[in-house]
């Protein structure tokens, strides 16, 4: 209650007291007492009237000041503003967004705070609120602080009412969205740029295909023009070396004959720069492929080196391999592509030597049942390379020295192509080097095996384990080759470093029980100091039985032959051969009769087997893979015939045209013009020669189906790869017939029409008294004979006279190869009566071959030479 309502309450009271006592009588005193009450009560009234109102007051105060509270610290932004905008009321949200002050935004307008340019938007917003009365949808609001600071809120705006429900102002309430806008902004540019980083993808990939179609046209375009620059080159060029080789069959003076064969090799270099460009250009179009076929990896190997023979021996070189004992022979891969890369890098090797030596060495990674994995090193004591230049070393047409006035010609393919073919192949290639100090090359290679038997029956020796033999020679990698080859013999080997120490060992030797019966020395031991050790050890009448073999250099190669003679011994050139150092071995056992069944063979090492009667023979191979030319020349080489090679169909048909050919060995699968389309233009041509030519297919399918299309385009007959010597003789003594004279292939290489068991010396004969290979027929032909034999009876039971014709065919060559006579007979008479359908005749004919081949393989196994090396089977002969 308040100071002035207890003022006048007390007044009244002390009033009623006076006026009570100045009244005497009842009614004054009744109407007193009632006035008294209704005073005392509307002081109560008015008492309680003035409380409840100050209570009301102070309630109202407080949810004034509630309410401005919760506006004050709203998150979001609140504002009031009359009808022209003018703020009446802003909380601090608002003052910290727009940077102002309270009393600064009471004196301001929306227009104060928006981008003249985005104001009629909310113009047309404000003034639909005025005229409808109505709150507006959430709209966006851009507005500008203080200090330009930018923004956009979310506004929502409703019309301010007075007490009598008219509208006077405006109020809302506003959401700071500047990061969401920011973040959309950032989206849509980032949509932006990436529609832009997607369009120019698209445009880029366009682009790439568009370069990618030109490359593919300029790659074309250039594989044309290397076929057709590489045809228009290789055509004079086969021309001029197929004329010098004319040439050199003249009579010539020693000077015209030293001129015509430096033009001849030069012809052969170009024609081999010519192929490393067309190799490298297949490589790069991705159409090199790889022939799968089974391989000796030691003979891949020696013909390789013995390519480069002449040309280290010229420069004083030694050229020596060694493949480790532990690594297998017999393998099944590319041999040629083998061969490729070996021939690139032993050239290299001879070419940047000038002394010392190269040496070719082949080690076992790891193996497992299936396959071995190959590390092959060529080392050499030459030039050597900076260590800056071995990065780029297989990049094409890179050199180490390729400035103009570099001492060493080339294209700088050779080592690009090997590193391709590797990859190719699976493997990996690499160089170590230091200047000055000589260079390595290493190629790492896995291959499959072949299969133990085979493996097992090469590898033999055709005399007894127990045979010792010392190796003398003063060069210990040439000890370590031929120790390594010995061992693949066999043989148990010893070494000396002189005749003095030979004689040490010898005697050594003999006190063990373990004497040496053959001792291979090599020439540079034998000085006259050495001659005179030499003459002592063989006048003992202790060593009176042993056996030597001279180890030569070719320049020395007579003088050899004059101490083998000498001492009834035998020689070998350098680099020395498996093949050769078993040969030689067997001829000095077979001269001291120390086997059964001995073979009188008395050529000499590189004697030509052929004779031509007459003019020289030409013959022309038609190869397109450089490595396999060259295997083929060289056999025919070997072989003591000249031949040219060109590599596809179209260059065979213009060397053709100029060079009379005397037989013609087509491969079938090359580019330009492959052998089947070449062989038909041959027989389709006017020259009369054409249709007599002898056409030889050359092919790694083995298919049946493959040789009726090699005959029906007109070819003669079929060899299958890789090729061998004595393949390639039985076809020139086949189909040159008068032309050569060969009495060792006389007896014939296919069908023999003769009832004979096994023709062991009709065999020898033709293999010239070669029981390694011959060996080596008889071990395939065992192998196979039981399977052709089993498979030719399942075919008879099920009726399938295709079948039983292609199985006697596949029996009547192989038995044909291995002399087994009466075999091929009774399986060309089944082959016949496959062809008629009579399965009468069918079944008695298969009886018949079955009764041969059992004969054959006892036949077998009474030949000493054969039993220690082949393991014969029984066969399966059920009807």
């Amino acid at each position: 209650m308040s100071e002035n309502s207890t003022v006048a309450i007390k007044d009244l009271i002390f009033a009623f007291g006076a006026w009570s006592s100045a009244v005497q009588n009842t009614a004054l005193f009744l109407v007193g007492a009632l006035i008294f009450t209704l005073s005392v009560m509307v002081i109560s009234a008015a008492f309680f009237w003035i409380r409840s109102r100050n209570k009301m007051s102070a309630a109202f105060s407080e949810k004034d000041r509630r309410y401005h509270d919760v506006i004050e610290n709203m998150i979001d932004g609140y504002f009031e503003a009359d009808v022209t905008g003018r703020f009446a009321e802003v909380n601090a949200a608002v003052c910290r967004r727009l940077g102002y002050t309270r009393q600064e935004l009471l004196s301001m307008s929306f227009r104060d705070i928006q981008d003249p340019e985005k104001a009629n938007k909310t113009n047309r917003i404000f003034a639909r609120i005025l005229q409808t009365g109505r709150q507006s949808e959430p709209f966006e609001y851009d507005y500008l602080g203080k200090d330009g600071i930018r923004g956009t809120v979310e506004m929502s705006v409703a019309p301010l009412l007075d007490a009598a429900g008219e509208t006077i102002g405006f109020r809302g309430v506003s959401k700071d969205i500047t990061p969401k806008k920011v973040a959309q902004e950032e989206l849509l540019l980032n949509k932006l740029l990436f529609q832009e980083a997607n369009r120019q993808l698209e445009a880029a990939k366009r682009h790439a295909d568009e370069m990618a179609a030109e490359a593919e046209r300029a790659n074309q375009a250039k594989s044309q023009f290397l076929a057709t620059i590489s045809h228009e080159i290789r055509t004079p060029m086969n021309g001029v070396i197929g004329m010098i080789g004319l040439l050199l069959d003249t009579n010539l003076t020693p000077e015209q004959r030293r001129y015509a064969e430096i033009v001849r090799s030069s012809g052969e270099n170009l024609l081999s720069m010519i192929n490393n460009i067309l190799d490298f250009s297949k490589i790069e179009a991705r159409k090199m492929e790889l022939e799968i076929l089974d391989f000796d990896l030691l003979d891949t190997l020696e013909s390789a080196i013995e390519m480069f023979s002449l040309k280290a021996e010229g420069d004083g070189l030694e050229l020596i391999h060694l493949v480790e004992s532990n690594v297998p022979s017999l393998l099944r891969g590319d041999s040629g592509r083998l061969r490729q890369i070996l021939l690139n890098l032993v050239g290299n090797a001879v070419k940047y030597t000038h002394t010392g030596g190269i040496f070719v060495r082949v080690s076992l990674l790891d193996a497992d049942e299936s396959s071995v994995n190959l590390r092959f090193s060529v080392m050499d004591t030459g030039i050597g390379i900076a260590s800056d230049k071995i990065p780029s070393l297989f990049s094409p047409f890179v050199q180490a020295d390729g400035s103009v006035t570099r001492k060493y010609g080339g294209t700088g393919l050779g080592l690009a192509i090997c590193r391709e073919l590797v990859a190719l192949m699976g493997g990996q290639v690499g160089c170590e080097s230091e200047e000055g100090k000589g260079a390595t090359f290493w190629f790492n290679l896995r291959f499959q095996r072949q299969s133990d038997e085979q493996e097992k029956g090469i590898l033999s020796g055709w005399w007894p384990p127990a045979s010792y033999v010392l190796v003398v020679g003063n060069n210990m990698m040439n000890r370590l080759m031929l120790n390594s080859l010995l061992g693949r013999l066999g043989y148990r080997s010893e070494e000396a470093v002189d005749l003095s120490t030979a004689l040490i060992r010898l005697r050594e030797g003999a006190s063990g029980g373990s004497s040496f019966a053959t001792m291979i020395v090599d020439l540079e031991v034998l000085s006259s100091a050495g001659l005179g050790s030499l003459e002592r050890i063989m006048s003992d009448v202790q060593w009176s039985r042993l056996k030597l073999i001279f180890v030569s250099p070719l320049r020395e190669s007579s003088r050899a032959a004059g101490l083998a003679a000498r001492y009834q011994g035998a020689y070998l050139t350098k680099p020395v051969r498996q093949s050769s150092l078993k040969h030689a071995l067997q001829r000095l056992f077979d001269a001291a009769g120390d086997h059964e069944d001995k073979t009188e063979s008395s050529r000499a090492e590189g004697e030509e087997r052929f004779t031509p009667n007459g003019d020289p023979v030409r013959i022309l191979v038609v190869e397109d893979n450089p490595a396999n030319q060259e295997v083929a020349v060289g056999i025919l080489k070997k072989l003591g015939l000249r031949a040219d090679a060109v590599a596809n169909g179209r260059e065979a048909l213009d060397s053709l045209s100029e060079i009379a050919y005397d037989l013609v060995f087509m491969d079938c699968s090359m580019p330009v013009m492959d052998g089947y389309e070449a062989t038909r233009a041959i027989r389709a041509g006017a020259d009369a020669r054409g249709h007599q030519l002898p056409i030889i297919a050359m092919t790694a399918d083995v298919f049946e189906a493959t040789k009726e299309r090699c005959l029906a385009s007109g070819m003669n007959d079929v060899i299958t790869k890789p090729i061998d010597v004595e393949t390639v003789a039985a076809m020139l003594v086949r189909w040159l017939g008068e032309k050569v004279s060969q009495p060792a292939y006389q007896s014939g290489y296919f069908l023999v029409d003769k009832d004979i068991v096994f023709d062991e010396k009709g065999l020898l004969e033709r293999l010239q008294g070669d029981r390694e290979i011959a060996g080596r027929l008889m071990d395939v032909f065992l192998a196979q004979l039981p399977g052709e034999v089993s498979s030719l009876s399942q075919s008879i039971d099920l009726l399938d006279a295709s079948e039983v014709r292609l199985r006697a065919h596949r029996i009547k060559g192989a038995a044909a190869n291995a002399s087994a006579y009466a075999v091929q007979k009774r399986a060309r008479d089944l082959e016949m009566a496959a062809q008629t359908g009579d399965w009468q005749d069918i079944t008695a004919k298969s009886e018949a071959l079955c009764v041969q081949a059992e004969a054959f393989i006892r036949a077998i196994e009474e030949i000493v030479w054969i039993k220690h090396r082949t393991k014969t089977g029984g066969l399966s002969c059920a009807p």
